[in-house]
């Protein structure tokens, strides 16, 4: 794998038009072609459907997307710092996470980190898949936001917990639940579900507990999400309630969340490979704990 063939993908991808992606790299459309026959051939899989009228990404084009962007992201800050005799004195640090949900408390660690470290150089890498994980054990990312589970248990990989989430019923903030103080599955049981689909396996806790639940409520009355932004999303466009971990510093100021389950909770931490003693990694640690605890 290259970054030619990776650069080719892109273009494809973003364009879903071979001509498009030529033009865009100034090469011909042959060569894009080649590219891409040459990276499905490696990859074993089929990344696009194509017809004599239309292009579209597969399943397998559409996971290995992010991938995809991720190396050549990374392709290129490697490039800079071999180049660039300044970048030595810089203070990398790569953070991982799953979904914007996580984005909402890194603001105001990355602004402490940099008060603290000057040359600090941040890159956040979100991958909503499990392919995150690798490249924290590739030591390409330093750190990695995740709900724990069993999987990314087997990389021995050292974690930290930063809170115990409960589980609440996250509702639209009209709703007339909405003010309530706790809600039971009989109070739910007409309304519409949303869930989170088992097959992402970050998220395969709490998708098992909400199919358990599940079974208090009607079939005909779920929507399916294939993970939390995505069922944030279907709450908020008022199709239904959900059940998710009730992660205090992401909480959507647009939505309820009521408590649904007090003795279920979900241990949310992160995830690292590296040495706790390392000053970036320690520091990073610290300020996100204290984070979760105010």
């Amino acid at each position: 794998m290259n970054s030619t063939q990776l650069e080719c993908f892109m273009q494809v991808a973003e364009n879903l038009n071979f001509a498009r992606a030529a033009e865009a790299l100034h090469i011909t459309q042959p060569s894009v072609t080649h590219q891409i026959h040459t990276l499905e051939a490696e990859l074993n899989v089929k990344l696009f459907h194509r017809t004599t009228r239309s292009v579209s990404l597969t399943q397998a084009g559409l996971s290995f997307f992010a991938d995809a962007k991720n190396i050549l992201s990374l392709m290129k800050i490697s490039k800079m710092r071999l180049h660039d005799d300044s970048t030595d004195k810089l203070s990398f640090f790569a953070m991982g996470l799953h979904s914007k949900m996580e984005l909402s408390f890194l603001p105001d660690i990355i602004k402490e980190m940099k008060r603290q470290v000057p040359l600090l150089h941040p890159i956040i890498k979100m991958v909503p898949f499990h392919a995150l994980a690798n490249l924290l054990t590739d030591e390409t990312i330093d750190v990695m936001f995740e709900f724990k589970n069993e999987k990314t248990d087997k990389l021995r990989l050292n974690y930290v917990e930063l809170t115990k989430a409960p589980i609440a019923c996250v509702l639209q903030k009209d709703h007339p639940l909405a003010g309530q103080p706790s809600v039971t599955p009989a109070e739910l049981k007409d309304l519409s579900i949303v869930l989170c689909q088992p097959p992402v396996p970050v998220f395969s806790d709490i998708s098992a507990f909400q199919q358990k639940e599940a079974s208090n409520f009607s079939p005909a009355n779920s929507y399916f999400s294939e993970n939390i932004d995505e069922a944030y999303t279907l709450v908020k466009a008022g199709l239904g309630f959900s059940l998710l971990p009730d992660l205090m510093p992401s909480r959507d100021p647009e939505l309820a969340y009521i408590p649904y389950d007090p003795s279920n909770e979900v241990s949310y931490g992160v995830y690292y490979k590296g040495k706790k003693k390392d000053p970036l990694l320690k520091l990073f640690i610290e300020l996100t704990k204290n984070t979760f605890l105010q």
